[in-house]
């Protein structure tokens, strides 16, 4: 439309009468124009390239807090699963083992109907950032629903991922979840499980599920491994 008004004006100016003006004024005239024209340009390229810059930001924001949980801040199950995915490919081709830890509060519901929800977000909470002080540096701690963790570390063995286990267990021994006037110890019970190339990512979590419940069986704030 700009185009359109600068092409009328040049070839219907003297039809009208809307301006007149010398021959030697005409190129001054056109480099106004032109200037005009690069003005408005850089303007629009500026916004455009502001916009886009916020929508990109604002779509890797919402990419990365659709893989983390809000409470924990740790990874959420559909981030972990897929890099369960990840390791079993791993697993598959180059032989590269990794062990899986699930764990699941004991006791929690009776935590939070004696202290009420908001002590057991903050029992939750505390025991993302033991995680996150224990397990090493290469391994993924992620909330997998409600109470229950799961943690993947890859290239490490079923007796590594017992010493992980164990390394939680006497962090959470030593450690006080606090709230106003409250204050208790939770406990974890736990399944360890080497990955197998044989079994899908699934069956790896049942059988871990089958040892963490294993764990619960035999009193609670324990490891069962196989």
């Amino acid at each position: 439309m700009f185009l359109l008004a600068i092409v009328l004006g040049f070839y219907c100016a003297d039809i009208f009468n809307i301006y007149d003006y010398s021959p030697e004024q005409f190129p001054i005239r056109i480099i106004i124009s032109f200037m005009i024209v690069a003005s408005l340009s850089g303007y629009y390229e500026c916004l455009r390239e502001k916009y886009s810059n916020k929508i990109i930001a604002l779509s890797q924001k919402n990419e990365f807090l659709a893989t983390i949980d809000p409470l924990t801040n740790l990874p959420n199950r559909r981030y972990t699963m897929n890099k369960l995915v990840a390791f079993k490919s791993e697993l598959k081709d180059n032989n590269t083992p990794f062990v899986i830890l699930l764990a699941d509060v004991d006791n929690f519901k009776k935590i939070n109907d004696q202290f009420g929800h908001d002590f057991g977000d903050e029992a939750l909470i505390q025991l993302a950032k033991t995680f996150d002080k224990s397990i090493p540096k290469n391994a993924i701690a992620s909330r997998w629903g409600g109470e229950e963790f799961l943690i993947v570390i890859p290239d490490a063995t079923v007796e590594q991922g017992e010493q992980v286990a164990e390394k939680i267990h006497n962090a959470l021994k030593a450690s006080v979840v606090s709230l106003f006037s409250d204050s208790t110890n939770i406990t974890l019970s736990i399944g360890v499980i080497s990955a197998s190339a044989e079994r899908s990512i699934d069956l790896d979590i049942k059988r871990a599920d089958e040892l963490l419940y294993k764990a619960k069986a035999q009193g609670k704030n324990r490891t069962c491994s196989s």
